[in-house]
């Protein structure tokens, strides 16, 4: 898998750049090429593994807004 995400609001990306979705695609039950996927959002496991909402993340960690 490959990829990129922002977590904050960058002038350079332009108004329409905030609308992605943001996380990561998990593969379970892989078998022969076959499989189920799990889409895992950033802001749950922002909350899972950091105790906080995403938006207060960025804050904390970049002083921006979140995206």
């Amino acid at each position: 898998m490959a990829g990129s995400c922002y977590l904050t609001a960058d002038e350079y990306r332009g108004p329409q750049a905030t609308g992605e979705w943001r996380g990561i695609l998990v593969l379970n039950e892989v078998l022969d090429g076959d499989f189920d996927i799990c889409e895992v959002s950033l802001s749950y496991l922002c909350i899972r593994y950091e105790g906080m909402s995403l938006d207060r993340y960025v804050k904390k960690h970049s002083g921006k807004r979140w995206a």
